[in-house]
């Protein structure tokens, strides 16, 4: 038992090869190379959609071989370099049954990620793990690899700004907590911190950031934070609460350079 510090260059799930180019790339811009124990990827990068999922066999193959890490290791902590948002389902429910709910985790993104299978338009797994990661029977066979669920109130959505109908309802239906980035940029951090677990999982999508000044994903949006902004929220937490899980994904670029300006960032993660 220990830390566990992955590089799991998922791609499937957004149907876009560049998540698997771009999360090498980040791994060389953030210096992380040797420090990453390698998720292998599904040799068959022909996708088809099944259960509502494209690329679904790959990804189910691709999450028992995690699951098989995560069982073997049995961590304390997860560094998670990625690849799509979707690979967060077996690390987020993998730390919350750990410490037994005793987990807030702060979701930094432009989107929801809280489509299912029947109301995804894209079938794009990467927008569905927070879905999967609140309820069961979204897909027998993801739920059965999964630990555990969360309860709404464990999730703080951190600049959220592009979501779809369905999730906007989901996230009126469940009271899900959430911050704009205005009210993240201006909010004195120990105002919100304060009402988390002691136990936190950071995930960082990183179109949290502002599309003008980080274009380099999938989904630039306009109107996002600032890394400045990122890194003191990242220092507040590291400051006030136990960081168990991080990751940072969706990296899209093939050029290290864009993404080393996330360097305090990453070396964050690794003293989680």
């Amino acid at each position: 038992m220990g830390d566990m510090k992955i590089y799991f260059p998922q791609w499937q799930g957004s149907g876009n090869r560049a998540l698997y180019t771009g999360a090498a790339a980040a791994r060389k811009g953030l210096n992380l190379k040797s420090r990453l124990k390698e998720i292998k990827m599904a040799s068959d990068e022909n996708l088809v959609e099944e259960n509502g999922i494209l690329g679904y066999r790959q990804i189910l193959e691709q999450l028992k071989k995690l699951g098989e890490e995560i069982d073997s290791n049995q961590p304390n902590s997860i560094l998670t370099l990625g690849g799509g948002c979707d690979i967060e389902v077996l690390p987020v429910s993998y730390l919350n049954k750990k410490y037994e709910g005793d987990l807030s985790v702060i979701w930094l993104d432009a989107h929801g990620d809280l489509n299912s299978p029947k109301t995804s338009k894209t079938a794009h797994f990467h927008g569905m793990p927070l879905r999967f990661l609140l309820e069961e029977g979204n897909d027998k066979g993801i739920d059965e690899l999964m630990y555990s669920r969360l309860e709404p109130q464990q999730l703080l959505l951190l600049g959220v700004r592009d979501l779809d109908e369905p999730e906007k309802e989901y996230i009126a239906e469940k009271s899900i907590p959430c911050m704009s980035v205005q009210e993240v940029a201006w909010t004195e951090p120990g105002k919100w911190i304060s009402s988390l677990h002691e136990n936190v999982y950071v995930h960082i999508d990183l179109d949290v950031l502002d599309g003008k000044s980080f274009p380099h994903t999938l989904s630039p949006t306009d109107l996002g934070l600032e890394i400045v902004h990122l890194t003191q929220i990242m220092r507040r937490l590291q400051e006030e609460r136990r960081i168990v899980g991080m990751s940072i994904l969706e990296y899209a670029s093939s050029d290290p350079s864009g993404i080393e300006g996330l360097k305090d960032v990453a070396a964050m993660g690794l003293w989680i």
